[in-house]
């Protein structure tokens, strides 16, 4: 099942940069699910087949059937309970269930090549099947244990090049090939699908063709397939259009229909480029160089647009597009997929990857199936489906702070119920959130902004080194950061806040864990740290310190206090 006869090549860089890779997130907590679920299948079975339970289960039985004469096809019921808990059957009923989990969890799809998928599904559900004769066929499942899981996921990393590459040569496979379009050995810019529609204007079995096609395409450029795009409906419009060029996957990939049946395809020079790395790999000397490759004779459609970067992936755009939001009784709110949408708990754990990405950028945080909030979300997921973009968080340096590490930081710094306090890097509000109700907050960024509004925080929209206390509330109590760390940005922060805070105020930030030994005082004063926090964030290695700084009386920046000045307020 597991075992693959083939060569393991040096994967180039070139291929790296788009080579699906699997997503194991959750594959330890899955096995013990499995185990725990199959002890108890076990000892349930056990205490029902004893000799004192099976004549009751018997009389059960017996009872169902007595009620239900008529027989009716609407009315099911087991004629031998003894029937209905078959022990081997439920195990493989339940290790089947996990394999497909996994499947999707690790996103196999996008890697494997469909026969190969096609040959594992009928592995797995084989054990369903009866033979023509009319008997059950006898047949297993490989074990779900850790063993057997981790031996498979690395057998399939270590052969993911070719299983992608086999995926994109069964593609250049079912090209058409009588037209001198698809000439060459390999993808060019536009190429021809033939007969994809019947005389009769409906679509052929070609139509698995072009599902391929665009989710390979997906997978080149997100790293996940599309499952939000029908193939179908995009081939209908096209032909109710024929003889006009059709814009799909937000206009990467372009189609022509036309009355004798074929479909002519023009895709983004930058995925046709990639199709060709995958099919170099498995085909090593096959390709042609790109001077010998015969250029289209007209303008391709796609100018200078380049792959898409810094907009979020199309099938996060279509998740969103299709959520709703509802309140829960402890005050949360919950954004969803519609309950009729049918990609509902189909998606791949590299799709899930990405939504949670992207809504973690404004505050959400996944709880199963769905995304739990602070505030009505829906208002700034409009506005995400609208432009296509969330922050960037490299460039923001948005990195957030989590409830347990802010509430420990809060306490830490001291801050008193009443206290007029400014959080100046507010982003989704974690710092915030555990400050007294006067605190004020300051967003570069306009979503978050917009999230923090929603939670009910009086926030502005701009950058605070660009600020003056009178562009918020003048001066205040507390100023709590936890600022960007990128360069000396976050010393900029810390002595800008200088100016925020009355006499005997105070400034508490979450600094990189060298910020004791380049920032040791501000305008004279100590700044106090406490120890080391190693590993606090979720999506960054990073070691951090909190930081304290008392504005003492008359301080001002750069003014060194009067030997044996002491600042009014010592860090604990």
């Amino acid at each position: 099942m597991f075992d693959f006869n083939l060569p393991v090549a040096h994967i180039p860089d070139n291929y790296r940069e788009f080579l699906p890779t699997m997503t194991t997130p959750a594959v330890d907590e899955m096995l013990i699910s499995y185990e725990k679920g199959e002890a108890e299948m076990r000892r349930l079975h056990a205490d029902l087949m004893s000799k004192e339970n099976r004549g009751t289960l018997q009389s059960f039985a017996y009872g169902a059937e007595a009620y239900h004469q008529s027989k009716s096809k609407s009315v099911f019921w087991a004629s031998d309970l003894l029937e209905l808990f078959d022990l081997p059957r439920a195990i493989n009923a339940r290790q089947e269930f996990f394999w497909f989990g996994l499947f999707d969890l690790c996103s196999l799809t996008n890697i494997l090549p469909q026969q190969l998928w096609e040959q594992w599904k009928a592995t797995f559900t084989a054990w369903r099947g009866i033979s023509k004769g009319g008997e059950r066929v006898v047949a297993g499942i490989p074990p779900f244990e850790r063993a057997t899981v981790y031996g498979a996921l690395s057998l399939i990393e270590s052969h993911r090049a070719n299983f992608f590459s086999m995926r994109v040569d069964a593609l250049w496979r079912a090209l058409s090939p009588s037209h001198k379009t698809n000439w060459g050995g390999a993808f060019h810019k536009r190429f021809i699908l033939d007969w994809m529609y019947n005389d009769h204007g409906t679509t052929t079995d070609k139509e698995r063709v072009f599902h391929d096609l665009i989710n390979i395409c997906s997978t080149i450029m997100t790293g996940a397939e599309d499952p939000f795009t029908s193939a179908y409906s995009e081939l209908r419009h096209a032909r109710e259009h024929h003889g006009e060029w059709i814009e799909v996957m937000g206009g990467y990939l372009r189609i022509k229909a036309f009355l004798k049946g074929t479909l002519h395809v023009e895709i983004h020079p930058s995925i046709s480029t990639r199709l060709n790395v995958a099919l170099s790999y498995l085909h090593p000397n096959a390709l042609p160089d790109e001077a010998t490759i015969k250029p289209p004779l007209r303008k391709s459609g796609f100018g200078s647009v380049e792959l898409v970067k810094t907009q979020i992936a199309p099938q996060v755009r279509s998740y969103l597009r299709d959520c709703v939001q509802e309140q829960q009784p402890d005050g949360l709110w919950v954004l969803r997929q519609r309950a009729a949408s049918y990609t509902s708990g189909r998606l791949s754990g590299a799709i899930k990857s990405m939504i949670d990405e992207s809504l973690s950028q404004i505050g959400g945080v996944r709880a199963g199936d769905v995304h739990l909030f602070d505030y009505a979300p829906m208002d700034v997921v409009s506005e995400i489906v609208a432009s296509g973009k969330v922050p960037d968080k490299v460039s923001h340096q948005f990195y957030a702070t989590s409830t347990e590490l802010a509430k420990e930081f809060v306490e830490w710094v001291g801050v008193k119920e009443g206290a007029i306090c400014y959080e100046t890097s507010a982003g989704t509000g974690s710092i915030a959130k555990q400050m007294p109700l006067q605190t004020f907050c300051v967003e570069i960024d306009r979503l978050r902004a917009m999230a923090l509004d929603k939670m009910g925080f009086e926030v502005k929209q701009a950058d605070f080194l660009r600020l003056a206390p009178s562009d918020l509330q003048g001066v205040a109590d507390v100023v709590l950061m936890n600022p960007p760390y990128a360069g000396r940005a976050w010393q900029d922060h810390m002595e800008h806040a200088v100016q925020f805070v009355r006499e005997g105020g105070t400034i508490g930030a979450i600094l990189p864990e060298g910020a004791p030994r380049k920032m040791p005082s501000i305008a004279g004063i100590d700044v106090v740290y406490s120890e080391p926090k190693k590993n606090r964030f979720k999506d960054a290695s990073v070691t951090v310190v909190f930081a304290k700084w008392v504005k003492c009386h008359a301080t001002v920046l750069g003014q060194v206090p009067a030997h044996g000045q002491m600042p009014l307020f010592q860090a604990a």
